[in-house]
This record gives C-alpha cells, structure tokens and sequence, in this order.
C-alpha cells in the first residue's frame, strides 16, 4: 500500500487525517515529506514507501532512547507474554513508582495515567479540591481538555464558564503569571508552568512565582510531560532546584510507549482518589515495563550526558551557520541541548513560507523535520554532522532568496508541488 492510497483512506475515515494535529498533512509538506512511518530504529524512520528519514521529531519528543531500544523491547516482550492489564495492580506498578521516588526522592508518592493531559488535569483537580478555590493560572501548553485549551479562543466546544476560570498564556510569561496572581490570589487553586516545551523558563522568575504560590497557599505545578527526563535526568526541576508541590511528566519516561506520571507530597496526592483521578490503563504493565527499562539505562546519567553533548555541538553548528549566512536577524534557535527549534523571530510577516522552505531543504536530504531537533541516545556524531550541513545547506539557500526577494516565488513552487500531489490523490475534486 503506497502513502497515497493510505492518505486518501485516512482523510476519509480520520478527521484531519491523523490523530495528533502537528502528525496531520496540514502540518507537513505533502507529497515531499512522508505521510506515514512504518518503522523506527535508532534515530531513523522508514516510510511506507520504503524509505528512511533521520528523524529530528522522534515522536514528538517521546523517545529519549531511539526508537527500538533492546532492553525496553526486552521488557516488553516478556511482559507480553504474562499479560498488560489485570483486574487488580500489578507488582510492576510499585516497581516503577519506587525508581521514579529514587530519582525524585522530594517527592512521597506516584499516581500514573497515559497522556500528559490526564496528569496536568489531575494536578489541576487536586489543587481545586485541597484549596476549595476554582481559578487557576496557565503557563504554556498543557493538554487538550477544556481547563487547559480555556486560553485558547479558537478552540470550540468550550463552556464560557470555564472558560472564566482559566488564566494565563501559551507564551509561558511568568511576569503575566506572577501579576495576575498577585492581583486576586485568594481565588487561585494553582498556578501551572510548561517547564521545557517552549525552552527554558527564567528560573529566578520561576522561584519568585513558587514562594509567592506558597505564601498564598495557592498550589504550583510543574508540568515537565516534555522536559522531563530530557533536560537532565532530574528535568528542568532538577537544573533549577525548585520543588513544586506536584510535578507532571511524560513522553520519554516509556520511550515512546504511553505513560504518563503524577508525582507530589502525600498530603497532595492522597486526595488523588477523591479527586476522582482513576484510570482503566494507568496500571498498563506494557508501558510500565517500557518504563522499567528506559529508567534503568537513565539513571547511571550517561544517556542525558550523551545527548546534552549531541544537542550541544548540533546548536552549536547551526548557530555559526546563522552567523555565517547573515540570518540572525531572521532566525534564532529556541530551546536547550536536548530539544530546541529553529525559528523565525516573533512577528516575521515570512514566517511561514522561512519554515516551509526549509522544511523543503532538509527534506531533500531525507531528514524529516519540523521546526524542532529532538535528540535522542542515538542521535550520535554522524547524525550531528549530516544534519549540521544540511541545515548549513539550506540556510545558504534561504539566504539567497531573501536577498534577491525570491521566497514567495520559492513558496509558490512548494505549493504547486503539494497542489499536483494532492489532486493526484483527489483526482482534482476537493
């Protein structure tokens, strides 16, 4: 079965033509980059027609290690063969809940789910529930449920009421988080910062707004479901010394298998329970077991000094590459060793046709990216290297363009190329 004929029955049968947004064709470019991976090994993806892409995604931050890793696939397969739920818990889940509390030892207990939204709304529940307060501040991302997607106003399907209830921003402005509280913090239940899915916050900020949370009672959450575990072993928590009451993580605690962890001091997550936090598959002994084995090979820290190494020379390279083709004034990389994107700076009126013209470049290389670099374990030297002198590549090119005003003609070509693929899959009817 060829891309195009799995990409015409899945926009048939899926809406948006795939489950997560950003894996959707509208945010690639069709018929350049691929539209479905079949497999992963290491750092490298293989299409369903048969090719293979260095991956600077990795699942959208989910894998630490590289896709297939041998012992996760290890602890997977001998688990499978004894089962992955049961109708009571496993012993597997007080294994994994004791190495996190040993990575995490300022932290009294372990609740898991699956997506990093179950987690982020549970800490949000819990807050409401121990402090009898409804309105909560918002720091960045934190998932799709209604609480959370509040600040966003194009999102439908969302209560005016709650929206009332939610404050904040996507930008991760914690001088908007800390006025907003200090204006009315009797009514806060929580405040909740994305630690590490937009790049590093200012972490004296980030104390000053945790001492006001605890001078006003008002719970502070970390949600560290992309940081964590990339960071450092310990995540952004564990670069800042700051403790928050409950700490949220996710994506590269399994590898890429689904988990996701809510962790905090006893008289938080007690009320877990009550706070009606329950999940069918949070007790799933598959990612659990995935979960055993990518912790095991995290904790001796070699893994995250791996990467903070990789991540490091590739920022590195990319920068003089900026520099080299007089583009800092137009790109700028956001973000630390382990997960950074190259981006435009705020406001370029060419943002998007900058992005798609070096996603187009990089394709050419058969490296699938999409703003980000996400290192993982396996994204060694070689890596590094070819993916330097591609973006070297493309960023040459790029400058090119705007110096002889060609972009949007450049642009235009891209569309074109996506259009004839299209109607080679629509037969020309939208």
């Amino acid at each position: 079965m060829t891309s195009k004929e799995l990409l015409r029955r899945a926009l048939a049968v899926i809406p948006g033509g795939g489950q997560t947004d950003t894996k959707t064709p509208a945010f690639r470019l069709l018929g350049i980059q691929p539209s479905f991976f079949k497999k992963g090994r290491g750092t490298y993806a293989q299409d369903v027609d048969g090719d293979w892409w260095l991956d600077c995604q990795m699942g959208l931050a989910a894998y630490v290690l590289g896709y297939a890793d041998k012992l996760v696939n290890e602890y997977v397969a001998k688990q499978s063969t004894t089962g992955s739920l049961f109708s009571l818990s496993s012993p597997l889940e007080l294994e994994v809940a004791e190495l996190l509390l040993e990575i995490f030892p300022e932290f009294e207990m372990v609740r898991f789910a699956k997506n990093g939204s179950d987690v982020t709304s549970a800490a949000i529940r819990i807050a409401r529930y121990h402090t009898a307060r409804d309105h909560v501040i918002g720091c960045g991302y934190h998932g799709f449920q209604d609480w959370s997607m509040a600040l966003r106003p194009e999102v439908g399907g969302i209560p005016a009421s709650v929206r009332q209830l939610t404050h904040g921003n996507e930008d991760v402005d914690l001088l908007d988080a800390l006025t907003k509280l200090e204006a009315g913090a009797e009514r806060y239940a929580a405040v909740i910062v994305d630690t590490g899915g937009y790049g590093l916050p200012d972490f004296a900020l980030l104390r000053l707004l945790q001492e006001r949370c605890r001078f006003n009672r008002v719970v502070f959450i970390m949600d560290e479901v992309v940081s964590g575990f990339r960071v450092g072993l310990r995540g952004t928590m564990g670069e800042c010394g700051i403790v928050p009451d409950l700490l949220c993580l996710g994506k590269a605690v399994a590898n890429g298998f689904p988990l996701s962890v809510l962790m905090g001091a006893k008289h938080l997550m007690r009320l877990a329970p009550a706070a009606g936090m329950s999940s069918t598959f949070g007790g799933d002994c598959i990612a659990l077991a995935a979960a055993k084995a990518t912790l095991e090979q995290l904790m001796n820290g070699e893994v995250n000094a791996r990467i903070i190494a990789q991540g490091t020379t590739l920022m590195q390279s990319i920068a003089s590459s900026l520099r080299r083709h007089k583009l800092e004034a137009r790109l700028r990389l956001v973000g630390y060793p382990a997960l950074f994107d190259l981006t435009t700076v705020k406001d370029d009126i060419n943002r998007c046709r900058i992005i798609r013209n070096l996603m187009r470049a990089l394709a050419g290389h058969k490296i699938f990216w999409q703003e980000s670099f996400v290192i993982c374990r396996d994204f060694g030297a070689k890596e590094s290297a070819v993916v330097a002198a591609a973006v070297d590549e493309a960023l040459g090119q790029l400058s090119t363009l705007l110096a002889e005003d060609k972009l949007e003609e450049a642009d235009q070509a891209v569309a074109r190329e996506e259009q004839m693929y299209i109607d080679s899959i629509t037969g020309g009817i939208q």
